[in-house]
């Protein structure tokens, strides 16, 4: 995996990370056969939702959904590919590939209190 292609991912995804910052994150979905995880992140402040697709996965340590979301995506040493963590929660996970989609159904509407 070149070092190029790593920083695409990161730049693409941390933006949207920050976005639901706070929210809460749940373990979604897993495929064992492509060792595909996804994360699901929700937030009173937000309509919607954010999937995380992390692909190739090697390594994870942690809870399997909490609040207070602060996933950060970094680059893994050499041969690591990507790290998503979140340090006050704990999680911490190693994959080669990241995409990012929102409001992948089903999606919840948010409750304002303003109805």
């Amino acid at each position: 995996m070149s070092a190029r292609w790593v920083d695409e991912m990161i730049s693409k995804t941390a933006p949207l990370l920050s976005k639901w910052q706070g929210g809460r994150v749940k373990f979604w979905d897993y495929t064992p056969t492509h060792t595909k995880l996804t994360l699901r992140i929700e937030s009173r402040g937000l309509a919607g939702n954010l999937h995380v697709v992390c692909g190739d996965c090697s390594y994870m340590r942690g809870p399997f959904s909490w609040r207070g979301c602060d996933l950060r995506i970094l680059r893994g040493n050499e041969g690591d590919g990507i790290i998503l963590a979140d340090e006050e929660a704990g999680f911490e996970l190693r994959c080669t590939i990241v995409s990012v989609e929102e409001n992948v159904d089903p999606v919840y509407r948010v409750n304002t209190g303003a109805e």
